[in-house]
């Protein structure tokens, strides 16, 4: 019986890592670039403390973080990025009209 609470928190932790991976790549998702002005375009949720947040002027959170990492990755800086903000309720309404 220990073996099988075992395997099945092993698989759990699978799923989880699994579901993080998703939600990452989700969320640089609304990623574009254009290459006529050198700059990317990402679009987050900035109305979600820990995830994304606007504070000061500025965009603090989870989504932030991994969107500047892979625009790193992709050659961009932080000043080529233009963010686009997409508030909660506008995505659900947007998701409810499809």
């Amino acid at each position: 019986m220990t073996s099988l609470s075992t395997r099945a928190k092993r698989m759990l932790r699978r799923a989880v890592a699994t579901l993080c991976a998703c939600a990452c790549v989700f969320a640089v998702s609304a990623c574009g670039a254009d290459d006529a002005d050198g700059k990317i375009r990402i679009g987050i949720k900035f109305d979600q403390p820990g995830l994304g947040f606007k504070k000061n002027g500025t965009y603090v959170g989870f989504d932030v973080d991994v969107a500047k990492y892979v625009a790193k990755k992709l050659g961009y800086s932080e000043d080529q990025i233009v963010w686009k903000e997409a508030p909660l309720q506008a995505a659900r309404s947007h998701a409810a009209e499809r």
